[in-house]
Order: structure tokens, then C-alpha cells, then sequence
């Protein structure tokens, strides 16, 4: 969106122009009245806007009184159409110097300081997206440089978008693969009548959650128009401070904001967290407790802030969604624990990774960025992020898929692990516990906990999308004040161990008699 452009939007609600006579600003303003006198002079508006003067001039409103509000308001819009088209004829090193000038002189409702003038512009500001353009940005990123499918026969001729596709196919292989080999280890090993079917009906059951899933957008602002990719919320952000001469810094980056612009370069897209279905009252807790509602999403415990609004859409439908009678470019990075958000204390890193039952074991370190590895039993298990994204349909297979490779590869790992006289102190055995609970028949809070206790186990997806994503018929969600902290202890969820029912305890008594003979 050009300087013009965006000093419209910023000024399309303005009453006249009053360009002050004062010492200091004189000389900047005579210079540009004189600069609209000859861009405006042959407007067929011209003569009302500067009535018996004649022209503008410093020192005197225009248009004069005489000319009722509601027609001095049509005026300005007219005449800011073609100044913005005249801001951006001038040499580039000008065009800022001159829309600061404008506004200065500009008489509008509220006074324009610099979060006004961002407000405005995120109110108004679309800009197109090239969805081959933002692909070719992601594959120059450090995350994908060295990904194995670059190097398959035939890549190299295949268009951006079609080289994020090759990728995400080749990483949804490897993922069925290596279930597939699980699969056969359970087999071998008298594990497919026990876990194995449990797996596969939780599985199936996930994947309906998710075919029934949202993916939201949380903001702590207004946000009245579309929900903007970051490198147009940054845009704004350079022009507004620009344009207020107001050079102070915006607050500091999340981890996540850092990971994604310099790690994976997906600063030309809109981010969504993405949630399973469950019930309504675990969806609203889920969607509050969200850091980027805060006044400081960087700093724990920030207060909500008073514009704080979440905006969620069916998962399926956006990452479906056509974009001139085309699929919409998007893309889902299944991140790992260690890094879903800010990173956090090395107790929380732990605490993600071992799960509230302990049941991986995690040596804290300094992993690479955007790896990550623990240890279920006898089982490694490694993340590597580029080995965890996915382009369009392939995302909704993935979020499914993901949490089935790790359980089956948690339960093999487990049942092969160190065994206590104990069994119900297992980790196998919880972890089969947390599969029934899971499983249960018909819905309830616990098992809604319970599934989203295993499906946090391995993930913490987010939607990526390519431009702008209106908001139009979307109802907000707004959570009101109150402290982030609260609202993650309120929704911690309790250990499936202290909520299990009593099918799940008889079905723990049924595995126990087959864990003895393991």
C-alpha cells in the first residue's frame, strides 16, 4: 500500500484544512499550501473549497464556514483522492516529509498521534497478497533450506507453491511410514489388540475433532476490517511512526514472532492457533488464555487488554478457502513443545515435553532451533520442524497423523521400558489409562481434558495464511480483564490420573493382568 495510498485511509474522515501561521511551521506550511494550490487549482471543487480567497493560504480554514459540514466532509474526500495519487508522484525521498505536512494541517475529529493513526490504517488495510511470492520467502527460509524433497528429480521446474506442496507430501510420507513400521512393531510384540486399538479409535475420534476444529486469531487491538500477514501490521507500523515523527519502540517480540520472521521467513502470512473441537466452556477457556491478549504479550502475567478480541473461523473451511478460484495458499507447522510459544523457564520447557503423567524423559540443553529431542522408553523421539509442515489439504491429514505416529511410538517405547513391581506405576499402563479416558463413550469435560492432554503431548499447530484474512460476519470473542496467569491456572487441566472413571480404572485392571506378562 503506498504512502498515499494509506495517508487516505488516514485521513478519509477530514473536516478541512487549517495550515498554521505560526514561526516554527510556517515555512513548511506556505510550502505546502503552495504544493496543494497548484495540484488542486483545476478540481472542479477548488473554488468552494477555498471560497472568497480564492486559493489556500496559511493562517485560515478551509473550507470557510459557510459551507455546511456534511459538504465540507464531501470535499475533503474528493481532494484527499487526488492529493494521495499527488503524495505518491513525488520523488520517494519527499512523499513522507509531505503526508506529515498534510496531516499537520488537516482538521479532523480526533487528534492524530501515532496509535490513532495505526488503528485507522489496520481498520483499512488490505493489501493483495502474490501467494507465489510469500511461497518463494518461505523456501528461501533457513528452516527449509536443506529439506531432503529438494533434492527429488523434477523439483527445481516446479513453481513456488508447488514446491511447498512437494515438501509438505514428502513429510506426510515419512510420517506414514513411520507409522506403518510402528504398526508392525505392535504387531510383533502383542500390542495391537491392547494399545493398538485403543490408538486407533482415539486417532479417529481426533481427527474428528479437528475436522470440526477452529483456527483462531487473538489480537490485542481492534481489529475491524482483515486480520493482516506480519509484514503489513509492520508496514503500518513504519508509517505511522514516520508519519507522527514519533520514533518510539514498539514493544518487544514474542518468541514466537522472532521464530517465525527470522526462522521460517512466514512474515507474509496470518497466523492462527488451531484447537480440536470441545466443549463450549473448554473452547472459551482455550481462546482466554492466550498471551497474545495481553497488554505485554512478552511478559508473564500481562493484564488482558481492553480491546482484546479473538476472531476464529471453521479450521476446514479456512485452510479450504478460494482466493480468486484458486485454493488459498496456507500453511500448518505442527510445533514442538519446546518452543510453541515463548519458550518459557526451563521447568515449563520440561514440564511441556515429560507431559503432567512424566511419561517422556527430556535432558534440557540448548537444542538447535527448531529441534527438539526426549525419550519414551527404549524410543527417541525427534522433532524437526521442517519435517512438520504442511501446505493446504494436507495440513488437516497431518494434525491427525502426528498424534497418532506418537502414540503408537510412545506406547512401543513405554511397554519396552523399565518396569517397576508396581505395574500400575507403568508408564505404559498410564499412559493406556489416558487412552481410556480418552475413548470413554459419549462426551464429558473429562474426556474432552483427557484428549487434549494426549494431543498436547505432541503438538501445538498453527495455521498459516497467505494476505489478508477478512473478518466480515465473524463474531469477536472478548474475554474482559483479567490476568493471563489466572486464567492458565483456572484452565490447567487436573491429571487424568486424580479424574479417571470407573470404565477406565476396570479397563487399567483388564491391561494390568496383560502387563504382567510383558
Amino acid at each position: 500500500m503506498s504512502t498515499g495510498a494509506q495517508l487516505k485511509v488516514v485521513l478519509q474522515d477530514a473536516q478541512g484544512f487549517y495550515f498554521s501561521g505560526d514561526k516554527a511551521a510556517k515555512k513548511e506550511n506556505e510550502a505546502t499550501v503552495k504544493w496543494l494550490n497548484t495540484l488542486l487549482k483545476n478540481e472542479d471543487y477548488y473554488g468552494e473549497l477555498c471560497g472568497s480567497k480564492g486559493k489556500l493560504a496559511v493562517g485560515f480554514n478551509f473550507p470557510p464556514k459557510e459551507v455546511a459540514p456534511e459538504r465540507a466532509k464531501e470535499i475533503m474526500s474528493r481532494a484527499y483522492d487526488r492529493i494521495g495519487n499527488g503524495v505518491d508522484e513525488l520523488r520517494s525521498e519527499n512523499q513522507m516529509k509531505t503526508a506529515g505536512a498534510l496531516m499537520r494541517g488537516t482538521v479532523v475529529e480526533h487528534p492524530l498521534n501515532r496509535d490513532r493513526v495505526e488503528e485507522k490504517l489496520y481498520a483499512g488495510y488490505a493489501r493483495p497478497h502474490d501467494p507465489e511470492q510469500d511461497a518463494k520467502t518461505l523456501l528461501a527460509s533457513p528452516m527449509l533450506a536443506g529439506h531432503p524433497a529438494r533434492s527429488a528429480e523434477g523439483f527445481d521446474k516446479l513453481s513456488s507453491v508447488g514446491k511447498l506442496e512437494a515438501i509438505s507430501h514428502a513429510n506426510l510420507q515419512e510420517m506414514r511410514g513411520e507409522i506403518a513400521r510402528y504398526k508392525e512393531l505392535h504387531a510383533a510384540n502383542g500390542l495391537a489388540d491392547t494399545f493398538g486399538k485403543k490408538i486407533d479409535t482415539f486417532v479417529a475420534d481426533v481427527g474428528e475433532r479437528y475436522a470440526q476444529g477452529m483456527a483462531s486469531h487473538a489480537s490485542n487491538r481492534p481489529i475491524a476490517g482483515h486480520i493482516l500477514a506480519t509484514s503489513d501490521r509492520e508496514q503500518i507500523q513504519d508509517f505511522a511512526q514516520a508519519l507522527t515523527n514519533n520514533k518510539s519502540q514498539p514493544q518487544s517480540v514474542s518468541h514466537t514472532s522472532e521464530y517465525n520472521t527470522r526462522y521460517l521467513k512466514s512474515h507474509d502470512f496470518a497466523f492462527f492457533n488451531v484447537y480440536p473441537a470441545t466443549n463450549p466452556e473448554m473452547q472459551k477457556q482455550m481462546l482466554s488464555s492466550t498471551r497474545y491478549l495481553c497488554e505485554k504479550p512478552e511478559i508473564a502475567g500481562s493484564a488482558i487488554a481492553k480491546d482484546a478480541q479473538s476472531f476464529s473461523f471453521n479450521l476446514p473451511g479456512l485452510v479450504n478457502q478460494t482466493q480468486d478460484g484458486a485454493q488459498r495458499l496456507t500453511l500448518l507447522t505442527l510445533r514442538d513443545p519446546v518452543r510453541p510459544t515463548h519458550g518459557g523457564s526451563e521447568d515449563e520447557v520440561r514440564a511441556r515435553m515429560e507431559g503432567k503423567e512424566g511419561l517422556a524423559s527430556y535432558n534440557a540443553g540448548s537444542p538447535a532451533v527448531g529441534t527438539a529431542t526426549r525419550k519414551f522408553g527404549t524410543e527417541t523421539d525427534s522433532y524437526d520442524s521442517a519435517r512438520r509442515v504442511f501446505v493446504k489439504g494436507d495440513s488437516l491429514e497431518a494434525l491427525k497423523a502426528n498424534v497418532e505416529l506418537g502414540l503408537y511410538k510412545a506406547a512401543y517405547g513405554l511397554s519396552k521400558g523399565e518396569k517397576s513391581v508396581d505395574p500400575t506405576q507403568n508408564k505404559d499402563y498410564k499412559l493406556y489409562g489416558m487412552l481410556n479416558e480418552a475413548t470413554a463413550p459419549g462426551e464429558s469435560p473429562a474426556k474432552d481434558r483427557a484428549t487434549m492432554q494426549l494431543v498436547k503431548l505432541f503438538q501445538y499447530p498453527q495455521l498459516m495464511v497467505s494476505g489478508p484474512v477478512s473478518v466480515q460476519g465473524v463474531e469477536p470473542f472478548r474475554p474482559g480483564q483479567t490476568q493471563a496467569t489466572q486464567l492458565a491456572a483456572e484452565t490447567s487441566a487436573p491429571s487424568v490420573s486424580a479424574t479417571q472413571t470407573n470404565q477406565a480404572n476396570q479397563s487399567n485392571e483388564q491391561h494390568k493382568a496383560q502387563v504382567r506378562t510383558m
